[in-house]
């Protein structure tokens, strides 16, 4: 099978993964060559056409400082492909899914092998679109959905439709590596075609800023942060904050990350009936690879 095959083959096992319900709380952050991929390290070895990059990623990512009772990690999986890129422009797809699990209450009893419950999976799905204006800058677009399937009881279900705009700026060089920055602005509804029943998102508008530094001298180190501002539909504002540290240990087709993660949001909306605000710090580990 050619290179080419191999990539439509797995283009389309992404495609049979779409969930067949819809139903969101966290926007986890997309991965960097979703968002950018002129942007990125590896951005000088992305080929052009049709489906020139599949690639897919899985995360384990664990908790060791957690404010909320239900959540003591998380299982991500995210697969991606770059349906056609020009040169100029990038249009691709991308799949992500998240489990969360958390630890076993005191008054409940589990498997013995199995000390934590799979509270509820989450899909986040979309379009993504960058265009390279002049030499280093991208113009970034996206269309995106977000749900939040239960698996057990008192959790919750929410979905919503994202749109997004933004831009990503040139690369600032440094001595041992480069800081890549972009900022986009999206508005979260629920459109009426899909005549949901579900409550409305609590979010309606998002800025996004993200902020990464990747290291390509010396230790492969990597920094990055992604502070979210949420105007939300009752005229408040909530927060999501996510950061990442750690090593970046690269391979000719792929990587793996080893690092500290934190999480804090003033709303996840994984809880039915109660608030769920999240605050978490933990260490992770991560498996990427391109074709």
């Amino acid at each position: 099978m050619n290179a080419f095959r191999f990539r439509a083959v797995a283009f389309l096992a992404c495609l049979l993964m779409l969930p067949l319900e819809r139903a969101a709380a966290v926007d986890y952050p997309d991965p960097p060559r979703v968002v950018d991929p002129y942007n990125s390290a590896s951005a000088e070895s992305l080929s052009t056409g049709f489906l020139p990059e599949v690639g897919g990623r899985f995360s384990y990512n664990h908790a060791l400082i957690h404010h909320s009772p239900d959540e003591l990690f998380y299982l991500l999986l995210d697969t991606w492909a770059l349906l056609y890129n020009s040169g100029r422009y990038t249009i691709g797809y991308r799949f992500g899914s998240v489990l969360m699990a958390g630890p076993v209450a005191a008054e409940e009893s589990a498997a013995s092998v199995a000390r934590f419950w799979l509270n509820a999976v989450q899909f986040e799905y979309g379009i993504h679109a960058a265009f390279l204006f002049g030499d280093s800058w991208s113009l970034l677009g996206e269309y995106s959905r977000l749900s939040l399937h239960p698996l057990r009881s008192a959790f919750g279900e929410t979905a919503y439709d994202i749109l997004k705009m933004g831009a990503s700026l040139p690369e600032l060089p440094l001595e041992w590596g480069g800081v890549n920055t972009s900022f986009r602005v999206g508005y979260h509804t629920l459109f009426p075609f899909w005549e949901s029943v579900l409550p409305e998102y609590r979010v309606r508008y998002s800025m996004t800023p993200r902020i990464r530094y990747e290291g390509r001298r010396g230790a492969p180190f990597y920094l990055e942060i992604e502070p979210n501002l949420l105007l939300l539909a009752d005229n408040g504002v909530g927060y999501e904050v996510f950061g990442e540290s750690g090593l970046s240990l690269k391979g000719i087709d792929g990587n793996i990350e080893l690092y500290l993660w934190l999480q804090f949001n003033d709303e996840a909306e994984l809880l039915d009936s109660a608030g769920s605000a999240s605050r978490q710090v933990g260490l992770g580990i991560r498996i990427g690879s391109n074709s």
